[in-house]
């Protein structure tokens, strides 16, 4: 599966391309993340989340959500390591289930004394 990042425009007049991002060395390395259930062609056939893209230093890396699992993507050169696993919480629920792979709402940390 291949996408795009975007980035605006410095005058908020249009979008331009940023990355070409190529998660297929990820779906090999972790094939549990193939919905085997779907047509191929199906846009969620594979189930992950993005939950963060973070430019450090000459670094591009996205965090990614895959089969109960926090992956580290280098955008850049495609490396990719495991972060953790998310395992079974206090009450006997699984966590794959609770971390579904629909919307989540998440914000980037910013250090402020302003109300926002």
């Amino acid at each position: 599966m291949e996408f795009d990042v975007y980035k605006i425009e410095s005058d908020c007049s249009g979008w331009l391309l940023k990355y070409r991002v190529d998660l297929f060395g990820v779906f090999g390395a972790f094939s549990e993340m193939i919905r085997r259930y779907l047509d191929p062609l199906d846009l969620d056939y594979y189930g992950f989340s993005i939950l963060c893209l973070e430019e450090v230093e000459e670094e591009s890396l996205l965090v990614l959500h895959i089969a109960g699992k926090a992956i580290r993507f280098n955008v850049k050169d495609g490396s990719f390591f495991k972060l953790c696993d998310f395992g079974s919480d206090r009450i006997g629920m699984q966590v794959e289930s609770a971390l579904d792979f629909g919307w989540f709402d998440s914000f980037q940390y910013i250090e402020t004394l302003s109300s926002v």
